[in-house]
């Protein structure tokens, strides 16, 4: 529809809207002003300088008109945007323009604070199909070039319907799209000459997103034009399809309806909960991508909760029978997963464990027991690791039960076993090579002084007896330092050639 005459000096002159004096507004066709459209072609800068322009002109050009002036261009430039045309209602002062004013305000603010977040980066615990939806969220938050969040380069729609949807009341964006915001990401042009600006620097945050993943590869045939839309597309056309999309909710499932949460780990409940939100969340961005699939009730997400729950708390399953006794289907707990979190998540006992002090945990960090093979701890409160032999004799007949249960029936178990006994070989063998050492020093030593007594020796018999004597000694050394295997057993020897033979025994056992 297009503005009559009356329409546009109206709405340059009246006091409700711009306020010019009358003169100054027909100044304004010799500086290119001559209807309401027009002003698309202007912007702040512009302003300033035609309203400087007029006053000189001894022509009144109040701060009030210039501001609501400034207002109106990028309420035109906005409407230009999103397929809107001007009429005289969307274009009045109070309370459209003013309401935009505000919006817009918003948006500027974003783009010159240059705050983004971090780009999410595809990884093991982001998958592809998450990380779609967390790189649109993300994009919403940047915005580009034309004051646009940058989230419109990659919608699924080139071009939107050419009728704007109906205006929301009071508001210069429409009821479908409820701010200006989501509408100039639904429906902004596309084939704007500042498009690949912001469509570059999409590509560039896809290349961040994806470096060093397998994904990466399909952004080559879109690196030379640096098209973010294309490679995006691609990205979900090739990894986020339906089949994609159907293992994400299948894995999503599987944990509402088959993970368990106890209150002897160290997950707290309310982190446990999330984790529920979470895949409930993944599950309805699967169906809004047309995955056929029956979105879990309320009553049904409250039921997988409360199943996933396992604890002896008194407090916990109290505040779970509470639960399940407000049945309401009006305002009851039992069909409000947000209030059931609300109200059992203060009896989480794992949140309400006593914290350790500094100085308990770094003492606990030094000790050999938490150093050791700590894999989890069983319903005994034992630790599923292996336990040397001083340590076992601390356990509880229960606890010993336990641990050996694991042992004998878990991978695990049977791994630390093993791993064990090869430390425990280690440590035996890297002892006996230190007790050879002392053993061949203390003959070494002995040797020495039997050369020395059988020259101030007074009979063979003497030398004889101290032989004995001193072989006696080693013989009983090594015994208590190397064991009594048929490896290191040995008679006491009765000569100097006997004694060299024991050192050759050490060192080279059998």
């Amino acid at each position: 529809m297009v503005l009559t005459a009356n329409q546009i000096q109206t709405f340059f002159t009246a006091n409700d809207q711009i306020g010019l004096p009358l003169a100054t507004f027909q100044a304004l066709a010799n500086e290119g002003i001559n209807n309401v459209n027009a002003l698309k072609e202007f912007d702040k800068d512009d302003i300033v300088q035609m309203a400087k322009n007029l006053r000189s002109a001894n022509l009144i050009f109040g701060a009030k008109s210039q501001k609501r002036l400034i207002v109106a261009c990028n309420l035109v430039r906005y409407y230009d945007s999103v397929g809107r045309p001007i009429t005289a209602n969307n274009i009045a002062w109070d309370p459209i323009m003013e309401n935009f004013e505000t919006q817009w305000k918003a948006l500027v603010d974003t783009k010159e604070e240059g705050n983004e977040p971090e780009t999410p980066k595809i990884t093991k615990s982001l998958g592809v199909v998450e990380w779609s939806e967390a790189f649109i969220d993300y994009l919403h938050r940047c915005i580009g070039v034309r004051t646009i969040p940058l989230a419109y380069v990659v919608r699924e729609i080139d071009d939107p319907p050419a009728a704007a949807p109906p205006l929301a009341a009071n508001s210069p964006h429409s009821e479908e799209h409820q701010s200006i915001e989501n509408e100039l990401i639904a429906r902004a042009k596309l084939d704007h000459p500042l498009f690949r600006n912001d469509n570059k620097k999409v590509y560039n945050l896809l290349e961040v997103a994806t470096r060093g993943t397998q994904y990466a590869a399909t952004l080559k045939g879109f690196q030379r034009n640096k098209d973010g839309r294309g490679a995006y597309l691609s990205i979900l056309s090739q990894h986020v399809g339906l089949d994609k999309l159907q293992l994400a909710v299948t894995k999503h499932e599987s944990f509402l309806t088959s993970q368990k949460w106890k209150s002897t780990s160290n997950l707290s409940l309310e982190s446990f909960c999330a984790k529920h939100r979470t895949a409930f969340e993944g599950i309805k961005a699967a169906t809004e991508k047309g995955v056929p699939y029956q979105l879990p009730t309320e009553y049904t997400r409250v039921t997988h909760l409360l199943n996933s729950i396992e604890t002896t708390d008194a407090g916990l399953q109290a505040a779970m029978a509470n639960v399940k006794a407000d049945n309401d289907p009006g305002d009851g707990k039992r069909h409000n997963f947000e209030a059931t979190v609300a109200f059992i998540t203060p009896f989480d006992p794992v949140a309400n464990r006593p914290k350790r002090s500094a100085a308990a945990i770094s003492a606990a960090e030094t000790d050999a027991n938490v150093s050791s093979m700590k894999t989890g701890i069983g319903k005994t409160g034992v630790h599923l690791r292996f336990h040397s032999h001083s340590e076992c004799k601390t356990l509880t007949a229960a606890q010993k039960a336990e641990l050996k249960e694991w042992r004998e029936t878990t991978p695990e178990g049977r791994a630390s076993v093993a791993g064990g006994k090869k430390k425990g070989a280690s440590r035996k063998k890297a002892k006996k090579g230190e007790n050879v050492a002392t053993i061949t020093a203390l003959v070494q030593s002995l040797l020495a002084l039997q050369e020395k007594s059988e020259k101030q020796a007074k009979s063979t018999n003497e030398t004889d007896e101290f032989n004995t004597a001193v072989s006696s000694a080693v013989v009983r050394f090594m015994e208590d330092n190397l064991g009594k295997d048929e490896d290191t057993k040995m008679q006491p020897a009765k000569n100097p050639t006997t004694l060299q033979s024991i050192l050759r025994k050490i060192r080279s056992p059998k």
